[in-house]
Parts: C-alpha cells; structure tokens; sequence
C-alpha cells in the first residue's frame, strides 16, 4: 500500500508540473485549438486536491479569443480543521469549524452570567455615575445611565459582519417603458433595462411578456448575468398580426434570475393598420442574424407594399459611428400585395450591448421618406457561444482532443482517490 501510494502520488507531480500543451490548427486556417492542462494541488494527508484546466480557442485573423475554464475539486475526508463545519461536527467537538458554544463573550447577546463589566461587547459599556442633589434626582440619574448602556449594547451589534448568505438580491427598473403601440400588421422594438441594485450577483437573467401570445414578441438580451450595481439592457420587439383586434392589451413585463424576480404592468395599444397611409409601403417585420463571431452579423427588414401598384425605394441602415456595413445602398423593388427582404450585413468592431439602428427607405418617385427606427444586440452572450468549430473535420478533431481532457481528470480522479486512501 504505501509502494502504491508514493507511486501514486509521483504520477500526480509528474502530470501537475510538467508543462505540457496540445496545438491544433484548423484546416484552411479557421481556428487554433490549445489544451494546456493548467495545475493540480492538494494535501495528501487532508484528502484534498484542486485540479484546473484552461481551455481556449484562438479563431486566427478574426482577433477573438474564446476560453473555457474548467476549474474542478476534490475533496475526500472531511476533517476537523478544514474550515467547513461538516454534519457530525459541532461547536462542542471542532470548535476551529464550528465556532465556540454559545454563550460566551463576544456573542453580541447578553447573558445572564455577563455584565457590563465583564463583557462589554455583548451589554454594552457601564454607565458612568453622575452627582445628585436630591433621592429623586438620584433615581432620575440612575436612569439615564441604564439607557446609555442600552445605546453601547446597540453599537457592538452594529459591529457585525453580514453573512454571505444573508446578503440582499434585488433588482429595480431602469428603463420600463408603460406603453407600447404597435400597428396592425407591424413591429416595434423598445429597449427595457433592469439594475441588480442588491449585493450579489445575478445570473440566469431573463425577460418576458405576459398577457399576449408568444409569437408576438422576441427578445435579445445584453449579458447572461450581472453584478451589484450594473444594468442589463433587453431589446423587445413585438410584432402585431394583421389581423390582431384593435384594442388596449394589459400586459406584465417579468424579470427573473437565479435569486431574485421583478416585474411591472403596462399596455399595448394596438392600432388600425389605416394608421398607415393607403398605398405607402410598411414596414412587417425585422431579425437580426448573428455571424459565428460576436461582432458580425445581418439585419434583415421584411417590408410590405400593399397598394395596387408596383413601388420602387433605394433603401440604406443608418448604423451607430464605427459600424461596417457591407450594402451602402439597396434597390427595392415591390409588386402589388408582395412582401420583400432588405438584408445588411454589418461588422460593428468594439461595439457591445444594444445599438440603435434605422432602416431608410426613399421613394424613386420622391415623396418624403419612409424609416424605422428598432433596437438590437450586436453581442452574442458569451455562454451561448464558448468554442468556435468551423467544418466537419476540426469538430472531430476539437473532439478528440475533448476526450483527452476529459481522460486526464479521470486519471487525476482516480490517482487522487486511490492516493487519499493510502494515506488514511
């Protein structure tokens, strides 16, 4: 058994600290795959062992770096001393885990053995004794100090920390729009924003609209979590079918994370598609289709021409300052009762969050103007996307070299169990 062990435990500093890397270049030079195998640590004696691995992806001439992190622990036999009071420990038998039995000094309650003289911290200071001129005033005096001590008891509970647990998960309202019109057989995109005004922070955010069907709203999200104080924007579109009644929809805006769900009520006001000008062409519907990267991507507008006569537009996106678009202008050409796609593709290099763009449409007839105005993500949340594979074969190759990570934790499992055993 020990032969076993120390061999067990050479193999593990081997593997821990001899610097090793695994490279892969993607066929037609789409992507570099590097494994480095990170480090492993722990106390043998204590049955303990962290291993950590880093993961990362360097698609090459894009500039984008995508990395997993795969941090494991391993812990085998819980022991008095290792800073986590286990089931079968107390305060009694491992006060190092469990902290001391109450009650004692310091325990921001005042027993009944403790006094203000003997524990301070818990009662509170003694009060200093003050001259008298008469029994009653003496009495009088006598009460004055009972209440500063009650004032010092007040302080040495302010003195506390605050546990983790104990700590507040909150979220408010940045920007919750109340009304929304829409008309028929159209969109609109608004943009919601939540704060995490409490202590800790917030994953698994997510938005939705209660009180209309599902199909008439989408949403794209900013960022998969937040931390205290910052601000996760929403963009909603919602698209109104042509043939939804016209009429006042209360609905609930929710908002929901991992600890805490907020809300608020509002309205959507759907209109007449008259609103809309007869024979003016309108503006259906609108996506935005994300690239393998998380700066590039497409806008595609669906626009409707419902007169009786063919129109003809010149069409161009009005993008924020630094954006890429590859269509400087399209030539829109509608029939009679026929709907058309305009596709931009964009790069919006340093852009992150939401974006406000503009799709303009200008009549070859003159006339004034057609726009509209929506909001989008230009930023993929990076926990929908960690790993980029760009063919067939590199995704059996990214694979493979998958299975060898996943075979070296094993090993480092097995190794580690077998070594804390030999060492009980």
């Amino acid at each position: 058994m020990r032969r076993f062990s120390l061999f067990a435990l050479a193999m593990l500093l081997a593997v821990a600290f001899a610097p090793a890397a695994f490279a892969y270049a993607a066929s037609g030079g789409g992507i570099d795959l590097n494994v480095y195998e990170g480090e492993a640590g722990g106390n043998a004696s204590a049955g303990s062992l962290d291993l950590n691995f880093f993961l990362s992806f360097f698609p090459t001439g894009e500039g984008i770096n995508n990395a997993l992190d795969l941090n494991l622990g391993f812990f085998f036999q819980p022991f008095c001393g290792d800073n986590v009071c286990q089931g079968f420990e107390s305060c009694s038998s491992c006060s190092s885990d469990c902290g001391a039995c109450a009650p004692y000094c310091g325990d921001n309650s005042c027993n009944g053995s403790e006094t203000c003289s003997s524990c301070a911290g818990d009662c509170g200071a003694c009060a200093s004794p003050s001259p008298s001129t008469s029994p009653g005033g003496g009495n009088n005096g006598g009460g004055g100090g009972g209440g500063g001590g009650g004032g010092g008891g007040g302080g040495g509970g302010g003195g506390g920390s605050l546990p983790e647990l104990l700590k507040k998960a909150a979220v408010s309202f940045e920007n919750a729009p109340k009304e929304f019109s829409v008309a028929q057989g159209t969109f609109e995109s608004f943009e919601v924003k939540f704060r995490n005004s409490g202590d800790v922070r917030l994953t698994a955010l997510k938005l939705s609209v209660d009180g209309i069907p599902g199909e008439w709203y989408s949403i794209q999200q900013e960022k998969e979590y937040i931390d205290q104080n910052e601000v996760v924007s929403f963009a909603l579109k919602i698209s109104v079918p042509a043939n939804a009644k016209v009429k006042a929809y209360p609905v609930f805006l929710r908002f929901s994370s991992d600890r805490v769900s907020n809300g608020y009520e509002a309205n959507l006001q759907v209109k007449e598609s008259g609103a809309v000008a007869e024979g003016a062409v309108t503006f259906r519907d609108m996506r935005v289709s994300n690239a393998i990267t998380s700066q590039e991507g497409a806008i595609v507008v669906t626009v409707s021409n419902s007169s009786q006569s063919r129109a003809e537009y010149s069409a161009v996106l009005d993008a924020p300052h630094g954006w890429v678009v590859k269509e400087k202008e399209l030539q829109v050409s509608i029939g009679p009762g026929e709907d058309e796609d305009l596709v931009f593709h964009f790069i919006a290099p340093g852009n992150e969050g939401i974006a406000s763009v503009g799709v303009v449409l200008t009549g070859k007839a003159g006339g004034q103007p057609l726009s509209k105005r929506f909001f989008v993500i230009v930023n993929k949340p990076e926990a929908e996307s960690p790993m980029v594979v760009v063919s067939s074969i590199d995704a059996l190759l990214s694979a493979f070299f998958f299975v060898m990570l996943t075979g070296l934790v094993l090993a480092f499992f097995v190794a580690a169990r077998r070594m804390a055993i030999a060492f009980r």
